[in-house]
C-alpha cells in the first residue's frame, strides 16, 4: 500500500470484488435464514444442496489470495 497507493493495491488485490461477495453472503444468509422453505424431503434436501454448493462457492471467491511476504532487513 505504501509503495504504490491504497487505490492500486484494492485493485491489484481484488478488495472490491471481496467485498461485493461479503455483500451478496450476507444477502444469501438473510434470504435462506435457518429453515428451509420446501416441504416435501426430497425437496429439502435439493435446496439444502444447491444451499451449501452456492455457499462453497461465494466462499470461495471471497476468500484473499495470500502469500508470504519477505521481510525487511
Amino acid at each position: 500500500i505504501r509503495r504504490h497507493g491504497r487505490s492500486k493495491w484494492k485493485r491489484t488485490s481484488r478488495y472490491h470484488r471481496r467485498a461485493i461477495v461479503e455483500t451478496h453472503l450476507g444477502r444469501y444468509k438473510r434470504l435462506i435464514g435457518r429453515t428451509l422453505r420446501a416441504r416435501r424431503t426430497d425437496y429439502q434436501q435439493t435446496e439444502a444442496r444447491l444451499g451449501c454448493a452456492l455457499l462453497n462457492y461465494l466462499l470461495a471467491i471471497a476468500k484473499p489470495v495470500s502469500y508470504p511476504v519477505e521481510k525487511r532487513a
